[in-house]
């Protein structure tokens, strides 16, 4: 196409039309950089992030566990001092029913007088007969 001074207009706008398109090539091109230079930064970000939320979830399954273990513990903990204490309890209301009060000691002296005084009664009243079956005996040969 030959350059004349009619069409000369027509290609000014055209080249103007072309450094527009070519401008707005190069900025289109420059924010895709931008773009993928982003996406490329948000997904290591992103792969950081998912990578410290799995180290901090197997965290906290593990103090999970440690809790629920140290749970058990404790539970086991209360449970034997628990039966130690109604084991300590239960001795010592035994001790106390063992124990000499002076209502329990006059009791017991009341109960052994009462056995005892039967006890020489009837030894009493055994030696009585004796001594008057040998009156009797003295007095019949006599």
């Amino acid at each position: 196409m030959a350059l004349t001074p009619s069409s000369m207009p027509s290609v000014l706008a055209q080249l103007k039309e072309n450094t527009h398109l070519q401008t707005s090539l190069a900025e289109h091109k420059i924010r895709g950089d931008q773009h993928r230079n982003n996406f490329e930064a948000l997904k290591v970000q992103h792969n950081r992030l998912q990578e410290t939320c799995q180290r901090l979830e197997e965290e906290a399954g593990v103090a999970r566990r440690q809790k629920t273990a140290s749970d058990q513990k404790t539970r086991e903990a209360m449970s034997k001092l628990t039966e130690e204490r109604d084991y300590a309890t239960s001795l010592v209301s035994q001790l106390r029913a063992q124990a000499l009060t002076p209502q329990r000691e006059e009791m017991i002296r009341d109960e052994l007088t009462g056995i005892l005084s039967a006890q020489y009664l009837e030894k009493l009243k055994s030696l009585q007969e004796k001594v008057d079956a040998t009156k009797m005996y003295e007095c019949a040969r006599g």
